[in-house]
C-alpha cells in the first residue's frame, strides 16, 4: 500500500498488487488519475485517509508514505495526534513481519506493534526531514 505521491515509485516492483491512495484533503481527481497512469493503470489508486483505511487487519505486506508535515496539506488535529492515528492504522493493516517506510520530520511514540529499524535524516527541497523504517512485530 502506498500513500501520497510515492505511488509511482512502486510501479517497477514485481508484486501481485499495489494499492495507492492520495491524501483525501487534496480532493484532486486529476492527482489520482495521474498516479494511476504512472502505474500503467494496472494498480488501484484512490483518494483516502491514512487514519482510516479500507483494508482488513494484517492484509498489507508493506506501506510507503510521505506523511504531511503540516505545510502542504492542512492537518485539522494537532500534528502529533494526526501522526499517532496514522501510525496506529498503518500498524493495524500491516501484517506481522511487514515493513512501513515513512517520510516525516518526526514521529510521535510508536504503537507497541511497531519496531524502529532505521532512521535516515535527509534534506529534501531545503527542508529537513527523515526517512523512517519500521518493522511490524
Amino acid at each position: 500500500m502506498v500513500f501520497g505521491d510515492r505511488v509511482a515509485a512502486l510501479s517497477s516492483f514485481n508484486t501481485a498488487s499495489v494499492m495507492g491512495a492520495q491524501v483525501a484533503q487534496v480532493k484532486s481527481p486529476k492527482a489520482v488519475e495521474i498516479a494511476g497512469r504512472n502505474l500503467g493503470n494496472t494498480k488501484v489508486v484512490t483518494a483516502g485517509d491514512v487514519r482510516s483505511l479500507d483494508r482488513p487487519d494484517g492484509s498489507v505486506d508493506a506501506s510507503v508514505s510521505n506523511l504531511p508535515f503540516g505545510r502542504q496539506y492542512e492537518v485539522t488535529d494537532s500534528i502529533d495526534d494526526w501522526l499517532r492515528a496514522a501510525l496506529d492504522e498503518l500498524a493495524r493493516v500491516t501484517r506481522s513481519g511487514g515493513r512501513i517506510v515513512l517520510l516525516a520530520p518526526k514521529l510521535p511514540g510508536l504503537p507497541k506493534t511497531l519496531h524502529h529499524r532505521e532512521k535516515h535524516p535527509i534534506t529534501l527541497l531545503g527542508t529537513r526531514t527523515t526517512i523512517w523504517v519500521l518493522d511490524r512485530r
